[in-house]
């Protein structure tokens, strides 16, 4: 019963989540406690195209990840409804096959954003992903939650959690 207890204890601790202020102190955001901040050259690795995230947030094994990409295109409030079934179109080209659970706008502590929330395909597993995008400083910032869909029923309320956190200071 101890070991259990123990096992409980430690699996709780390392999936708490915790603030972080990050893209020079302009937004807040909950990331869970043992995540780490991918390095450069990792996520020029995993993420190989130009579009890549300014900042990836991700478990020891890279397999589930926060990214965040302040872009340089540029973006108005008002045109993030216009924007997000331009983004939907582009995913069902690329993912024929893609689940949907929604694709709506919705309010972020005060602050409009584009939510998208579906199951991609992949070469060895279906992954999750939680998007989210809001503007910043006239620019797209984008919020990217993914995992296997392996890891999904442990990890689709703490994503959750993590994009309701998401404040802009």
């Amino acid at each position: 019963m101890y070991i259990l207890f123990s096992i409980l204890l430690a699996f709780n601790f390392f999936n708490e989540l915790e603030p972080r202020i990050i893209l020079g102190d302009k937004v807040e955001i909950l990331v869970p406690s043992d995540f780490e901040i991918m390095s450069i050259e990792a996520i020029s690795r995993k993420y190989p195209s130009k579009n890549r995230p300014t900042l990836v947030f991700t478990d020891g094994t890279s397999s589930i990840n926060l990214a965040v990409n302040h872009t340089s295109n540029r973006i108005t409030n008002n045109e993030l409804p216009q924007a997000l079934p331009v983004f939907v179109n582009q995913f069902e080209n690329i993912y024929p096959t893609i689940q949907w659970y929604r694709k709506e706008m919705s309010v972020l502590n005060g602050k409009e954003f584009a939510v998208m929330e579906f199951i991609s395909p992949s070469s060895d597993s279906n992954i999750y992903n939680l998007m989210f995008f809001t503007e910043l400083e006239g620019r797209l910032l984008i919020f990217s939650f993914n995992c296997t869909v392996e890891n999904q029923k442990e990890w689709k309320s703490k994503a959750q959690k993590i994009m309701k956190s998401t404040k802009l200071l």
